[in-house]
This record gives structure tokens, C-alpha cells and sequence, in this order.
């Protein structure tokens, strides 16, 4: 992972993702990590033990080769406040249009 920057969490339009994993490719050799509990478990199935990093930052200063596929979850915070904000702009104008197309929809 050496000049690779990779983030923790990254924004989509207008929700979050957060960083849960990575997929490492090795000289035809995959190995994952998967964020959990404040820390990085790496998986090897070649070493019988996982190895166990504090942040990210330390995990590539020790796996440093490879092509690497990110694993991101939708950040969980973000849904709700997005929910919330879509919620407070409808007017109970727009919520009685809404609830009518859901009874009747516009046939095509």
C-alpha cells in the first residue's frame, strides 16, 4: 500500500461510507482485512494466526505490496440525518401528494 491513500470514510452524492474492509491481491494470493472493534484484523489463509493492527496507518506500514479492493459500508449516522432532512422539507401539502400516488399510481 506504499503511496496508496486510502480513507477511512468517503462520501457518495449525499450519504457516508465508512471503510469495513479490504481485499489484497498478492502474486495470485488473496488475503483480507476486515475492520472491527477500533482495530484491523488481517487474514492470511497461508499463517495460521490473524495479525492484529491498531489503526490502518500501521496495517500498511506492514503489507505495504499488492493491489488492494476497498470494502465500504453505508455509515449508518448518514442514512438517519439524510431520512431526517428529506422529512423536515415535506409540507403536509407534498405528504398529502405523496400518499395519494402511493394509493394510486400513474399508470404509463
Amino acid at each position: 500500500m506504499t503511496g496508496l491513500v486510502m480513507y477511512d470514510n468517503i462520501e457518495v452524492g449525499k450519504f457516508w461510507y465508512s471503510l469495513k474492509g479490504l481485499i489484497r491481491c498478492h502474486q495470485s494470493h488473496f488475503t483480507c482485512a476486515i475492520h472491527s472493534e477500533d482495530k484491523w484484523l488481517f487474514f492470511d489463509d497461508l499463517v495460521q494466526t490473524v495479525k492484529t493492527f491498531p489503526t490502518l496507518e500501521a496495517m500498511q506500514r506492514q503489507i505495504p505490496i499488492g493491489s488492494f479492493f476497498a470494502v465500504y459500508e453505508l455509515n449508518d449516522q448518514s442514512s438517519k440525518i439524510e431520512m431526517l432532512l428529506r422529512n423536515c422539507s415535506k409540507t403536509p401539502e407534498t405528504v398529502a401528494i405523496e400518499n395519494n400516488y402511493q394509493n394510486n399510481p400513474v399508470e404509463s
